[in-house]
């Protein structure tokens, strides 16, 4: 009988890009044959999020427990106990190390709270420190997604018994893609009064870290220069409730008289439509201070699009040859950034990024291999 692996999901809509790693890393996981002959995958996910694993339900066991954050965490040590069960996936914290040890595999997003503190309130970011300290004494795996992120790892926590694998991962989107004819993504951009319209899309959530500030004030700049051929198309809920004075700010620059008029906000948006409206847009901007994978420069390679991007340690490792990197502070060079790439001409093959991103994901079920001790 096989042994399984067990895959926890857990998520909101605040930090919806938690949920699509899972997605994304279980993508990889089934590229292996090695994995799917030796293992069972059994996703354990709340009800809202079920419908997002539905196209892997012929070679998963799906199992949906309740949102309520306890009654989840119930489910998951009642599936944990199962003698079947070899390893939990996607633990972030060393709390149910006692009861499964070499079992337990970390993931740790990322150590912006190291960097950005006042970004957060002073008690998580103590949680922070003592759990991920406890995490480092136990003997669990732990997986990080990018070298920038293992860097800061091994400075943040010199000493640490973990396995450490740097595991990558790719945006799967292809169920989203075969739906872009051109019937949907026309009715998608009349949904959302963006056709006609050329446009510039800004995906990133509402966080403070993925800086819109410097965004707005490009914007700005450039409306001084009657830069008007585009709209600026934001998504995302307009929400951090760590620091909602941030959230004022934003609001405070969108609703400038001088820039009103260029900016789109549409809010939380479903999946299929977000990249549908990335495909149009002419290209993006990713602003952000702070990241430890970005799903949104993985979605970029996978549609080809043109991306202007932050120049931060993991943009440096994760971009594309269709990436311009821009320092995160300036808008002032930001602003000229976008006029330069406004006035070149795209070259896009959505054919050439799937085959990218699968030969990626195959690259990284390898490591994977490895982490599932079948290298």
């Amino acid at each position: 009988m096989k042994k399984q692996i067990v895959l926890r999901v857990q998520g909101d809509k605040t930090w919806i890009g938690g949920v699509y790693y899972k997605k994304n890393i279980l993508y990889s996981m089934l590229q292996s044959e090695k994995i799917k002959n030796n293992f069972n995958i059994v996703v354990c996910v709340t009800p809202k999020y079920a419908n997002i694993f539905d196209e892997f339900k012929d070679e998963i066991i799906l199992k949906v427990f309740p949102e309520n954050k306890y009654l989840f965490e119930l489910g998951i040590i009642k599936e944990m106990l199962s003698s079947r069960n070899k390893f939990m996936y996607c633990m972030n914290s060393s709390f149910f190390n006692k009861l499964w040890g070499g079992r337990s595999i970390y993931w740790i997003p990322d150590f912006q709270y190291k960097y950005y503190p006042d970004y957060f309130d002073k008690k998580l970011v103590n949680k922070r420190d003592k759990n991920y300290s406890k995490m480092a004494k136990t003997s669990g795996k732990l997986v990080l997604s990018s070298q920038a992120c293992k860097d800061d790892y091994d400075r943040f926590f010199p000493v640490s018994n973990n396995r450490i694998t740097v595991i990558p991962f790719v945006s799967y989107i292809e169920k989203e893609i075969a739906n872009l004819n051109d019937d949907f993504c026309k009715s998608v951009l009349e949904k959302y009064n963006l056709s006609g319209h050329k446009y510039i899309y800004i995906p990133n959530q509402f966080w403070k870290h993925k800086n819109h500030i410097v965004v707005l004030e490009a914007i700005k700049k450039l409306s001084e220069k009657n830069f008007s051929d585009y709209k600026f198309v934001f998504t995302g809920e307009l929400l951090d409730f760590r620091n909602p004075d941030y959230i004022d700010l934003v609001k405070e620059k969108m609703s400038d008289p001088d820039i009103m008029n260029y900016i789109i906000n549409l809010g939380f948006i479903p999946r299929a439509d977000q990249v549908a409206i990335m495909k149009e847009a002419a290209f993006l901007i990713q602003p952000s201070l702070f990241e430890g994978w970005g799903t949104v420069m993985e979605d970029a390679k996978v549609l080809d699009k043109t991306v202007l991007l932050s120049n931060i340690p993991v943009h440096r490792e994760q971009k594309s040859e269709k990436c311009y990197l821009f320092n995160p502070s300036d808008s002032t060079e930001l602003s000229e950034l976008i006029m330069e790439v406004s006035m070149k001409e795209a070259d896009e093959s959505i054919s050439a990024g799937l085959k990218r991103m699968k030969n990626t994901a195959l690259e990284y079920s390898k490591k994977l291999e490895e982490l599932f001790d079948l290298a």
